[in-house]
């Protein structure tokens, strides 16, 4: 019987018995198909599969691919390619054994083919970049390293960005139009000096860019002005690179911090006020990156802020002027920003930006997709094995050790490593883009800082003797201590109690938060010097004391208390009492002071105070005074450095010092005296004596003596011997008690405790047979900071303010007979009198400041009489003592330690060594040998030595004074700003190695095309730019951006990722979108077992549908808005699952038809070229309406026989 069937449906079944098969379905085909041209009657058109054209110029040509020289491709094979409707182009990844390249086709449809008049197939064919393997033009730098076995299965277009990625090499992205004008084998470099186009490199094609690696090298000065934007600042500087299509970098390492103290100055009302800035100027060293670099952007950190601040953004080819003396900056070498002063408001980078160490770019990658402008990928390789260059594991084999100096000279200030902490070391190595591995200990890789070393200069001895890793580039240096915040306390007094065992110290009120009871504190030094001890002790109490609470002498303040040290007793080191200190005159049978004012002492030595020192004394050879006209009363000039005019002038102010703590208004305050300096030669200054110009003197300042705005002198200028008067113009000329000063030591240390004590001045039996006297009760006055006499002490410390004085009738003096006068003294007799401490005044640079506190009795005689103790005055009692601390005392309040495993960038700039393929640790610091060898270790000293400019970057913590003090925060101030190590830290990953994250996604930052935003390299993962998906549905294979969410093909599942979105899953299986911060939301997977085993090739998309093969399940899939559908069910089942489980490793080429609007598949044998057969599947006509939002097509090659 003939059996009659006509297959004008055009479908194909290969499942069921040619007997059976149904009406319009065919059992085979071969390279045909059978259309129904209007799907509305039984007749239809068998034809041949329409195969491909080559396209023609619009002269008739054919678009031959040749290569850089002009011969066809040896074997060349298209691993990718992306179509972009809306330039109406197609870009092709082609790779050949001559020759691997890029190419861009652009389709002109409205113009026939000269040939035959068809349609869609003239057009341009353009070369976008080159990379020939042979001949004059290769270039071992200037290769796309293609293989034809690596496809292409993520690339995308993007406003002129061209983006693949192979899982060989790392993800690449050019701009197309850079490469356009140089026929694909140069680019025009985006800065520097050279014009022309130079060869691509690699750099030129990767996503990642390469951040600056080296930190920015600090010269730090003083400009002499008294503008100081820095003094109570610690920042640190770091720079960063803007590429040619608009890429920032991640920032450089961090500098050394910006800041040198002065030496150490302790006063009651500012704290070590030493530890402030002295410089207020930076110059900014840093390197000025390859030519692809645009710009260079400055930046600094703020130690009291997270932000990191923009100071300048430097383009290259137009450096901004006054900064450099050339048009452009060069490449590949370094430039120097000059004197940031920290004086403006600056603006800050996004506070993601300080934890951006790198960018963590993949090494490779399966997939790749764009959604919401980022560059997202799937299936990625992330870090590197450590193995070395002999394929040996690299196991961390360093040691660490103290290292310490001792001070030069007193009074010496170094950078330093802080002491009685323990120190952890750790490595990191960076590949060529600024990668790091995570930090990597060896087991000797700690050392102590012993408490014994205060008062030295200390760092860290560091040998390197393992090797590093075959990849490595570079090399860091992290660390990690064990105590963190601290603060440091200046006891004011130490009182050892009547009614306990224990010491009482008393401190600042100011100082009062630093410390509580149950702390543990440090004995750093006392009155003698450090004391390098390491002895810990708890605090007891601390709390407000009664004047006398505790021994009944003790001054009232702040105290805590600390168990009873026998140190403590011996303290005070210089006690001045007794005898010839505590002067009495009673008879004429005693020692009587006597002030021989035979020679007018006319003033005292220059006092210069100069930022942020101690006040001191100037030689007479520095800065001395001309006598013209010696006052009628004393006088103290304070005279201040106000920096040079526009005329290149030398301004002075002058000012008169008032006992009532101001300025008079005989001079105004703003009145100043040009003066120029002439080389070798010093200046003469006239010293002015009011606002008229009266003139006193001259000023002779030495031309080597250095000014900075706002540093001052004071000048004290005495009255004629004949007629002494007092600061304020009252004549003294009666005897008087002398305070001796000098005698030991004459510095008042800061912290000194002077006590005045109780003055008796009167008669026993007056001419009048009436008894008049004065009593004046114990004074005590504490040394806010160091001075050089006690002259100074008196005026500055404001002692004089408080100082008393009662005359007779109940007048009160206060401190109107009180004068100092230079001079030496000497016991001599007078007939009639006895023996006499005679104070013998004396010209400048010669002789001791001696007070002298006259007597306030009516009708006495006459300094300098003889025979005025006849006349029944009994005297004047008048004892002083003065405890002196030569050395600051300093506890240190010791922190908890720190149990955070964060370790810290060091500074220091190291480098890994080439020898014939070998690589080796570079040292650092060390004079010689150094380098590491096969038989010698890397040698690293992290010690900032004697640097005070910090020319090279070098890790500290603190500021070491050789009396033991260790800095660091401003002024040694509760809550003031302090110094960090690095903001940029790490913390160790366990097991670190070369990961695949298979079911894996990571993503970069935004492209924003209206705003020159391009964030396409910025992989920050700090900021969580990852996403892990469920490992039980296998391997992430394919991406795909759809519906404001991406696709995600994984092996053995398909799903989708709420972009920007979460879903709020409810009791009865609903759910609620809701937007999320985060960039990747939740994971929904597609109702069905299925996955796109390993084939990403056979993805394939047109519309809203989705077309790919699962080799693993022998099926061929469409996802539309209604789900997942096996389209291969329909009549080819059996054929796909065999064939598919009879070779699951072949690659099966997906394409969408738009045209005939079908799905074409393509399969061949992985790692072969062969030619294919070709099967057609249609959907069938029975499927149930809404089935299929599209009609689905599938059309299958196989290995031909």
């Amino acid at each position: 019987m003939k059996l009659t069937n006509t297959f004008v449906g055009g479908k194909m079944n290969m499942d069921i018995d040619e007997r059976l098969i149904p009406k319009n379905q065919y059992v085979y085909a071969y390279n045909i198909e059978v259309t129904n041209p209007d799907d509305t009657s039984d007749a239809g058109v068998l034809r041949n599969c329409v195969g491909n054209m080559v396209p023609v110029n619009k002269f008739g040509y054919n678009l031959d691919i040749k290569d850089t020289y002009g011969n066809a491709l040896d074997g060349a094979r298209c691993i990718g390619a992306v179509a972009v409707n809306e330039i109406n182009a197609l870009f092709a990844i082609i790779t050949s054994v001559n020759e691997d390249l890029i190419i861009k086709y652009t389709d002109y449809p409205d113009i026939p083919n000269p040939n035959n008049g068809v349609y869609g197939v003239v057009g341009n064919l353009q070369y976008i970049l080159r990379a020939p393997k042979t001949g004059a033009s290769y270039l071992s730098t200037r290769q796309l390293n293609l293989d034809s076995t690596f496809l292409v299965t993520g690339i995308n277009y993007l406003n002129g960005f061209l983006m693949w990625t192979d899982n060989l090499n790392p993800p690449r992205l050019i701009n197309t139009t850079s490469f356009l004008q140089y026929d694909g084998l140069k680019i025009l470099p985006a800065a520097g000096s050279t014009t022309t186009p130079v060869p691509w490199m690699e750099e030129d094609i990767n996503v990642i860019v390469k951040p600056p690696v080296s930190p920015p090298v600090l010269t730090l000065s003083n400009d002499g002005t008294d503008k100081n934007y820095m003094k109570d600042k610690f920042l640190y500087f770091s720079y960063r690179y803007k590429y040619q299509d608009g890429q920032w970098s991640s920032m450089a390492p961090f500098s050394s911090v910006a800041f040198y103290p002065a030496s150490f100055s302790y006063s009651q009302a500012s704290g070590n006020s030493g530890m402030e800035n002295i410089n207020n100027h930076v110059n900014i060293t840093v390197k000025t990156g390859s030519r692809r670099v645009m710009d260079i952007q400055l930046l600094f950190k703020d130690s009291q802020f997270e932000n990191i601040y923009i100071i300048d953004t430097i383009n290259k080819k137009k450096p901004i002027v006054g900064l450099s003396a050339n048009p452009t900056i060069d490449n590949d070498t370094t430039w120097t920003y000059p004197s940031f002063d920290n004086s403006k408001i600056y603006a800050s980078l996004p506070s993601n930006q300080l934890t951006r160490l790198f960018d963590n770019v993949p090494v490779k990658s399966v997939a790749q997709d764009i959604i919401g402008s980022r560059l997202i990928y799937g299936n990625y390789t992330q870090y590197f094995d450590l193995y070395n260059v002999w394929g040996s594991p690299v196991i961390p084999n360093y040691t660490c050790s103290p290292y310490n100096e001792q001070f030069a000279a007193s009074g010496q200030v170094r950078a330093s490593w802080k002491t009685n902490r323990d120190y952890e070391i750790a490595i990191s190595y960076l590949d060529d883009y600024g990668r790091m591995c995570t930090p990597i200990t060896s087991k000797t890789n700690t050392c102590h800082i012993a408490a014994s070393d205060a008062g030295k200069k200390n760092g860290i001895y560091v040998e390197i003797k393992h090797y590093p890793p075959k990849w490595a580039k570079k090399y860091r240096l992290f660390v990690k201590q064990s105590r963190d915040k601290y603060y440091n306390l200046f006891p004011l007094s130490i009182e050892n109690s009547t009614q306990e065992t224990a010491s009482y110290y008393r401190i600042n009120s100011s100082d009062k938060d630093k410390v509580n009871a149950g702390d543990t504190v440090l004995l750093k030094s006392n009155y003698a010097g450090p004391t390098h001890s390491g002895s810990e002790y708890q605090v007891l109490d601390v709390g407000y004391k009664e004047a006398g609470a505790i021994n009944g002498t003790n001054l009232s303040g702040i105290y805590f208390k600390l168990g009873y040290i026998e140190s403590n007793t011996t303290l005070l080191s210089n006690t001045f009492t007794g005898s010839p200190l505590s002067d009495q005159i009673l008879n004429a049978n005693d020692v009587h002071w006597k002030s021989s004012f035979s020679t007018d002492c006319i003033y005292s030595n220059i006092v210069v105070y100069k930022n942020n020192q101690n006040p001191y004394e100037a030689p007479i050879t520095d800065i001395s005074y001309s006598y013209i006209s010696q006052p009628t009363n004393d006088m103290r000039y304070i005279i201040e450095y106000a920096g040079v005019d526009s005329s290149g002038n030398h301004l002075l102010k002058y000012k008169l010092f008032n006992t009532t703590g101001g300025y008079i208004s005989g001079m105004s305050p703003n009145y100043t005296v040009p003066f120029k300096t002439s080389s070798g030669s010093s200046i003469a200054v006239p010293i002015v004596k009011n606002y008229l110009g009266t003139t006193i003197g001259t000023l002779n300042i030495a031309s080597s003596v250095y000014f900075s705005t706002g540093d001052t002198f004071r000048l004290n200028v005495y009255s004629k011997t004949s007629n002494v008067k007092s600061i304020f113009g009252n004549t003294q000329n009666k005897l008087g008690i002398v305070l001796d000063s000098d005698q030991i030591d004459p510095i008042i240390y800061a912290g000194s405790n002077i006590e005045i004590g109780n003055m008796f001045d009167g008669y026993a039996t007056s001419s009048a047979g009436t008894n008049i006297y004065t009593q004046t009760q114990s004074q005590f006055f504490t040394s806010p900071s160091q001075f050089p006499n006690i002259q100074e002490w008196f005026w500055e410390s404001g002692a004089y303010s408080t100082f008393l004085q009662n005359g007779p009738y109940g007048a009160l003096l206060g401190n109107k007979n009180v004068v100092f006068r230079r001079g030496t003294a000497s016991i001599q007799t007078i007939a009639g009198v006895g023996q006499v401490n005679v104070l013998t005044t004396t010209g400048i640079g010669s002789g001791n400041i001696y007070m002298i506190v006259f007597s306030t009795m009516p009708s006495l005689p006459t300094i300098g009489l003889a025979n005025t103790f006849s006349i029944g005055w009994t005297g004047q009692t008048f004892s002083y003592r003065i405890n002196t601390q030569k050395n600051i005392f300093c506890a240190e309040v010791t922190p908890q330690s720190d149990a955070v495993s964060v370790f810290h960038e060091c500074s220091e700039e190291l480098s890994i060594l080439t020898d014939n393929g070998k690589l080796f640790h570079g040292g650092f610091n060390v004079t010689t040998a150094k380098d590491q060898t096969l038989s010698t270790p890397a040698k690293i000293l992290l010690y900032p030595g004697a640097s005070t400019t910090f020319t090279e970057n070098m890790s500290f913590n603190c500021f070491a004074y050789d009396n033991g003090v260790e800095s660091n925060r401003i002024r040694d101030a509760f809550n003031k700003p302090t110094m960090q190590w690095s903001p940029r830290v790490m913390v160790p990953t366990d097991d670190y190695a070369e990961q695949n994250v298979y079911a894996g996604l990571t993503y970069s930052g935004v492209y924003k095309e209206d705003s020159n935003i391009n964030h396409l390299n910025e992989f920050n993962v700090s900021t969580a730019n990852f996403k892990y998906l469920d490992k039980s549905f296998g391997t992430i294979q394919k991406i795909k951006s759809r519906d404001t969410n991406l696709l995600v093909l994984q092996s053995d599942k398909v799903s989708k990722i709420l972009f920007g979105k979460n879903l709020l899953s409810d009791s009865a299986g609903g759910g609620q979108i809701a937007s999320i911060p985060e960039v990747l939301g939740t994971q929904v997977s597609y109702e069905g077992e299925f996955g796109i085993s390993q084939n990403p090739e056979s993805f394939a998309f047109w519309g809203n549908s989705i077309y790919f093969t699962d080799s693993k399940r022998g099926a061929v899939m469409r996802l539309d808005n209604n789900g997942l559908f096996e389209i291969s069910n329909y009549g080819m089942k059996s054929f796909f699952s065999e064939k598919m489980k009879l070779f699951p490793d072949t690659e099966k080429q997906g394409v969408f038809d738009p045209y005939y609007k079908r799905y074409i598949v393509s399969e061949t044998e992985r790692f072969k070229n062969v030619n294919n057969t070709v099967v057609v599947v249609n959907n069938p006509n029975d499927v149930p309406a809404g089935a299929y939002s599209n009609p689905g097509y599938a059309t299958v090659t196989l290995p031909s026989a």
